[in-house]
């Protein structure tokens, strides 16, 4: 099949479906480089018996790249495995240019040899959101912890934030630094943040009242750093650990969503699966190669 029967052979299948799905084309010469569809695999089955039509599907195979130094999607290969990575962007350019890129054999076995799967702690992290909800109930102060991505091992966990000049009964505060210009924030060498977690205790003030919802302050925070900020309610007189909060959402683009599950308590009932959002969220700027 060369690349004009191609062309024609799509082109008729827009006319006679109307479609919003996404078509992209790579080509080299004489030769088809790439081809991503999506969602159109039955279309294509159902109104052409072609023995092609296999080939086009897009693969759910292949690991995704981070670049270590921004948090961003660099790329996929086409490997077996589904896994995330994280990887230094000289590494994955060098594969570009001198292994073949990420589709060839030996560019599949430079990048494994050069990063690191990416992966997530839930346990921990469950653990730590629910002790935090209890400190915050306990205490009466907004207790707050990151989930961070270790760059230098792949590992994803919760890191406390216990400095006393940190924590407050109104605000947390988050304390990050870049490297240079584009670098995603840190909070410590080779801790990148990909969100911040903090429970709202109950307000002391007679003229106020709690609501169940993240802050207008929670939501330009998110924006301006770009990342994710959870908040557990924890405003209520029950101590137990057992007990479960409910958890809100701001995401970096400031946009809020109430009530996205609970903190673990004893009975995992509706709780908030952190590991299955943020690796979505690591992959949400994927292109297939």
């Amino acid at each position: 099949m060369n690349i004009s029967f191609l062309k024609i052979l799509l082109a008729c299948i827009l006319f006679v479906n109307s479609t919003d799905d996404l078509y992209s084309f790579h080509t080299k010469t004489n030769e088809i480089a790439g081809v991503t569809i999506h969602h159109i695999t039955n279309i294509l089955s159902s109104k052409f018996n072609l023995q092609y039509v296999t080939t086009f599907q897009e693969s759910k195979h292949g690991d995704y790249y981070i670049d270590r130094l921004t948090g961003k999607i660099l790329g996929r290969d086409r490997a077996t495995t589904n896994n995330l990575r994280v990887i230094d962007k000289r590494e994955w350019d060098f594969v570009l240019k001198e292994k073949g890129g990420p589709r060839s054999r030996d560019g599949i076995k430079e990048l494994h040899k050069n990063s690191f799967i990416i992966v997530f702690d839930e346990n921990q992290i469950q653990k730590e959101i629910q002790l935090l909800g209890e400190d915050t109930a306990l205490e009466g102060l907004e207790h707050q912890l990151y989930i961070v991505l270790d760059v230098n091992t792949g590992q994803v966990f919760a890191k406390r934030e216990f400095s006393p000049n940190r924590i407050f009964k109104t605000r947390s505060i988050i304390e990050v630094y870049k490297i240079g210009k584009i670098s995603a924030p840190r909070i410590a060498e080779g801790l990148m943040l990909l969100a911040e977690v903090h429970g709202h205790p109950r307000t002391i003030n007679f003229y106020e009242i709690n609501i169940e919802t993240a802050s207008e302050v929670d939501k330009e925070v998110a924006r301006d750093l770009n990342i994710n900020i959870f908040v557990v309610d924890a405003f209520d007189t029950k101590l137990d650990s057992n007990f479960p909060r409910a958890i809100h959402r701001v995401n970096n683009t400031g946009n809020l969503e109430t009530w996205v599950g609970q903190t673990a308590g004893i009975n995992s009932n509706n709780t908030f699966n952190f590991t299955d959002y943020l690796s979505n969220m690591l992959r949400e700027d994927t292109y297939a190669l």
